[in-house]
């Protein structure tokens, strides 16, 4: 969907990406150098809550398919 984060999780971990990402219609991608991504969330408070929303989504999910 417009606005969702990718490849987040793999930075703030210093690990591979554990995901790929498909789209299913032409968009277009902004790909963040690691030391630009860093500035963002140092300076940006809007930024960085955006990427915590994601994470605490992505978490909810996981815990909802784990209780069902």
């Amino acid at each position: 969907e417009q606005g969702e984060l990718f490849g987040e999780m793999a930075y703030l971990l210093g690990e591979p990406r554990t995901a790929t990402v498909v789209a299913e219609t032409e968009v277009i991608v902004l790909a963040l150098p690691p030391q630009m991504l860093e500035e963002l969330m140092r300076y940006s408070a809007p930024f960085s809550r955006r990427i915590i929303g994601s994470l605490c989504q992505r978490l909810k999910v996981m815990n909802q398919q784990k209780v069902a």
